[in-house]
């Protein structure tokens, strides 16, 4: 018979080794457990733990009193710079992971006695391996996986190629703790193997044990890839019907492009502090001011002050701004590195209306924030744009000192107004008779609905404002053509029409009438953009293209091939379908004309003008890649009769986008990001069971199933 003694596991020699060297084993888990709670402890001491924190240094009260001082940033987690938060999950951590070993330690120095048969000690020490490794090794890759997400912003930085390996550092620590905790499990898992298929308590231990690094690891594996993906997908979706919460392409590339500093500073009560559409609209400024800064290519600060700053703050914003009423609640904008550009948003300029009977509240901040950015970060100031005077234009000054009538057909105060609110300064210009000039700090020249021709000293000056350059600028002219309605004659002449054809455009003398339709008689022509400039990318078509306006007064407005080096292409043209024909006096009877030009060959031949095709009725002109003059066969839809017929027309937008277009400024769509509050309610059919309970049974039924499974595959 062989008497040969069988051959123990090589996991048991660890536990035999253990048995026979106790005081010695017991020594190297003390000596891991002390280590791992001095470690604590430094961290307790680094972060101020227990004293609450570093206090904060005291404001020297010149500081305070100095309104360019800039204010202190809330401090942030960096993977450079430990913050306190680190020190207490440091703490709490280490602590844990050095309670086991320590009293695995303890209890093979000055624990019971083992007992006498060999396999009972074995099995004991086997589990207090596993505990200790187990529990130590738990806590460090929870540990490992924390840190990785709060430090991994240098990674963040490496990977978007503006950082270098000491980037990696603390990720590389991060990951160090990670595979020592998965290496102490795994080494704490091997000896209790030998047991697992004859002790029911380890082989459990066993299982969860390797469910438990299972998860972790898995855990791991989708923090690693949430962290790294994170920086190309959004961490924010929007599944709003209406995408309310999603910023427009154009505000997000404006944001994205910012050349310098822009802080926000949003004087909003705390989320949830006011409530009806008060509430609502304060709540959709804070996330609207919390998004800019996310897509703002680090150049947009958004600070959330709420409307209990402390004392030293709203001093500080007050004295340095003010001419800024600070009492209600709203948005405060500054640019610049000293902040000295600045606009402050009235909470209730971010709400609208929409149009119609059932009219509905609106949230227009995006639009408002970009307008009042692309002002404050252009640098040069409010552009100046004078409205010539003095031959029957449209008049933006004063109304006349006696109070007598003006017919709003010849006025545009309105759009003065407009233009003004949308940082625009809009002046009057009435040339000296003895020295005819264009001023110095003109932007734009606009000459509007002249009813008689423009004297032959304003001429020479304009045309010296537009062909002789002012140091790295050269003149640009906005002309709209027409004459009061109704007209009396032919078109009146502008007397620029000579230097427009220099500039490859031609004003035409006659007027221009439509086929009737439904909604308009033949003197009302409808205009629209010129889907070909739009597709060329030209901004203001682009911007506009859905733009459609019925108007009288219409007159063609040719581009010419001229001079090779001046590009002039239509922008706005007839509706095509309907046709159109050119009248140089107004017709006694428009509607009988219309008809005498469909029904009478004679009367369509003598017409020779007539036309199915669209004809151009603006046309917008460059000289190289520099914007130099915009040409409209008509004025009538930027003048007050307009404006007062339609409330804010998008007709002013457009004169506003073309104004951006001369001044090489990026075109605002109208009704940019306005975003449109929509109640949503339940169908009254829709009850608790269906919504709450159904679902909640659903969920059991796939957990018993589950168990149930496992239990049947265990079985077998």
């Amino acid at each position: 018979m062989d008497t040969t003694a069988p051959t123990a596991p090589a996991s048991a020699g660890v536990a035999d080794w253990v048995r026979s060297n106790r005081p010695v084993a017991g020594g190297v888990f003390v000596g891991v457990g002390v280590l791992l709670l001095g470690l604590a402890v430094w961290a307790a001491v680094r972060g101020e733990v227990f004293s609450g924190g570093p206090k904060p240094e005291p404001t020297p009260a010149a500081e305070t009193a100095d309104p360019d001082a800039p204010p202190k940033e809330l401090p942030k987690a960096t993977a450079g710079k430990l913050d306190r938060g680190d020190y207490i999950w440091g703490m709490v951590l280490a602590a844990a992971a050095g309670l086991a070993p320590l009293g695995v330690g303890v209890w093979l120095l000055a624990g019971p006695p083992p007992p006498a048969d060999p396999a009972a000690d074995r099995t004991r020490v086997r589990v207090a391996l596993l505990a200790a490794g187990g529990l130590s090794g738990t806590v460090l890759m929870l540990a490992g996986m924390l840190f990785f997400v709060r430090w991994s912003d240098g990674l963040v930085k490496y990977l978007d190629g503006g950082g270098g390996p000491k980037d990696l550092a603390p990720t590389a620590y991060s990951l160090l703790m990670l595979v020592a905790g998965a290496g102490a499990l795994l080494a704490a898992v091997g000896p209790a193997r030998a047991e697992e298929r004859n002790n029911p308590l380890l082989r459990r231990l066993v299982y969860g044990s390797n469910l438990a690094l299972t998860a972790l690891l898995l855990l791991a594996v989708l923090i690693a890839a949430n962290a790294v993906a994170a920086r190309r997908v959004p961490n924010k979706l929007d599944v709003t019907e209406t995408s309310f919460y999603t910023l427009s392409p154009e505000f997000e590339s404006f944001l994205a492009k910012l050349d310098q500093p822009v802080t926000a500073y949003g004087l909003l009560p705390e989320e949830g502090a006011v409530g009806g559409e008060d509430g609502r609209l304060v709540d959709d400024a804070r996330r609207l001011l919390v998004r800019a800064q996310e897509v703002g290519n680090g150049q947009f600060t958004a600070r959330l002050l709420g409307l209990t700053m402390s004392n030293a703050e709203h001093a500080r914003l007050r004295a340095k701004y003010p001419d800024v009423e600070l009492n209600g609640y709203g948005v405060l904008l500054t640019a610049g590195e000293d902040g000295k550009r600045h606009v402050f948003i009235r909470a209730a300029e971010l709400r609208g209306t929409t149009g119609g009977p059932d009219a509905k509240m609106t949230f227009v901040g995006e639009g408002r924030l970009l307008k009042d950015l692309a002002f404050l970060t252009e640098n040069t100031g409010k552009p100046v744009v004078y409205f010539t005077q003095g031959s029957g234009e449209l008049a933006v000054g004063d109304p006349p000192a006696d109070g007598g009538p003006e017919p709003p057909t010849a006025t545009a105060r309105r759009l003065k107004e407009y233009l003004q609110n949308n940082y625009v300064d809009a002046r009057p210009l009435t040339f000296d008779l003895a020295d005819p000039k264009v001023p110095d700090d003109a932007t734009v020249v606009v000459v509007a609905q002249p009813v008689s021709p423009l004297g032959k000293g304003a001429v020479e000056a304009i045309r010296k404002y537009m062909t002789e350059a002012r140091g790295d600028r050269k003149g640009k002219l906005v002309v709209l053509a027409g004459t009061p309605t109704p007209p009396a004659g032919p078109p009146a002449k502008t007397g620029l029409e000579a230097l427009l054809e220099e500039y490859n455009v031609r004003l035409g003398d006659k007027y221009l009438y439509s086929e009737r339709s439904d909604d308009a008689p033949p003197e009302v022509a409808t205009v629209m953009v010129y889907p070909p400039a739009a597709a060329a990318g030209n901004p203001v078509a682009r911007t506009f293209s859905r733009f459609a306006v019925g108007l009288p007064g219409w007159r063609e407005t040719t581009p010419l091939r001229g001079r090779p080096e001046v590009q002039a292409v239509p922008v706005l043209i007839t509706d095509p379908s309907r046709a159109t024909w050119l009248e140089a006096t107004p017709p006694d009877d428009p509607e009988q004309t219309w008809l005498d030009v469909r029904r009478n060959p004679a009367v369509r031949r003598e017409k020779v003008a007539v036309s199915g095709a669209g004809r151009p009725v603006a046309v917008f002109a460059s000289e190289g890649k520099t914007a130099r003059l915009a040409v409209f066969g008509d004025s009538l839809f930027v003048t007050d009769a307009v404006a007062g017929r339609s409330g804010k027309s998008v007709t002013f937008e457009l004169f506003g986008g073309t104004l951006d277009w001369l001044r090489d400024r990026p075109t605002v769509a109208p009704g940019v990001g306005v975003k449109g509050y929509t109640d949503y309610r339940l169908n009254p059919g829709l009850d608790g069971i269906r919504l709450l309970w159904l679902p909640l049974g659903l969920a059991v039924l796939a957990v018993a199933a589950v168990g149930a499974g496992v239990w049947v595959v265990r079985r077998r």
